[in-house]
């Protein structure tokens, strides 16, 4: 390969990684959205919106899921160890403090946005009980008994 084809190569590797780095940024700023509108719409209990929200949800992590194939891609594209960080140091020097900062940033929000998800998950299993808790007990739903109720089992008098 001749230097001018390596620079090419170069620019291009950096041009895509920069436009994954973006468009995982903007996959994250969405999710992030979701997670605000989930706990609002989990206050409201309004099931619609948290239906639509979870498709929402889903798209995003499949685009996620895409774009850190194609981080993978470049990856394995180089000569480099699979490692994010010597990517960018080999391929994208002249930008390389704003792409490890941008990838920093993107690995701490994805982190957070993980936490929130499954905070989310756990507030939503919560109120689903105390939901299905409350309509068993003024009768809008059916309780199914898990042991035949015979004389053998009593409940304990306090």
């Amino acid at each position: 390969m001749s230097h001018t084809q390596t620079i090419e190569k170069t620019n291009d590797l950096t041009q895509d990684l920069l436009k994954v780095f973006q468009d995982l940024d903007v996959c994250i700023a969405e999710q992030e959205a979701i997670i605000v509108e989930e706990r609002a719409a989990m206050k409201a209990f309004d099931a619609e919106q948290l239906t639509a929200l979870v498709e929402r949800r889903a798209r995003c992590q499949s685009m996620q899921g895409e774009l850190e194939g194609r981080c993978s891609r470049l990856i394995n594209m180089s000569d480099t160890p699979q490692k994010m960080e010597y990517f960018i140091d080999r391929y994208a020097a002249n930008y390389a403090d704003d792409l490890q900062s941008m990838r920093i940033d993107l690995i701490r929000r994805m982190q957070i946005l993980e936490r929130d998800q499954k905070e989310n998950h756990i507030r939503l299993r919560a109120a689903w009980n105390v939901t299905t808790s409350i309509l068993q007990s003024i009768g809008a739903i059916e309780v199914n008994q898990t042991y035949p109720n015979t004389g053998y089992t009593r409940q304990a008098s306090t």
